[in-house]
């Protein structure tokens, strides 16, 4: 299969999104590309194999272990003590009304 055109510099070829130039010449066979489009992916995986960075792996973090539920009420503990003043009687004995 053979690939035709009246300008080659006409036509861009892109492999993966990037850009690999201009066709060669008038007629070109599509093997031709093919070879190219192989051996741009083999540059772009030996490139990438490289950028990957070397920081060594991260320990494993373990979750806590939960405490386990109670079965019986909680009972009401304030986080302060309450404070109350004695009931004072009133000073005369005399119901206002």
């Amino acid at each position: 299969m053979l690939v035709d055109v009246s300008d080659f510099n006409a036509f861009e070829v892109y492999y993966d999104g990037e850009y690999a130039g201009a066709l060669e010449a008038l007629v070109t066979p599509t093997t031709r590309i093919n070879a190219r489009a192989q051996q741009t992916a083999a540059l772009m995986d030996a490139q990438q194999a490289e950028a990957r960075p070397v920081a060594p792996p991260r320990p494993k973090i373990e979750k806590p272990k939960a405490r386990p539920m109670p079965t019986e009420p909680i009972p009401y503990q304030p986080s302060q003590p309450i404070q109350t003043q004695p009931v004072q009687p009133p000073a005369d004995e005399t119901i206002p009304y």
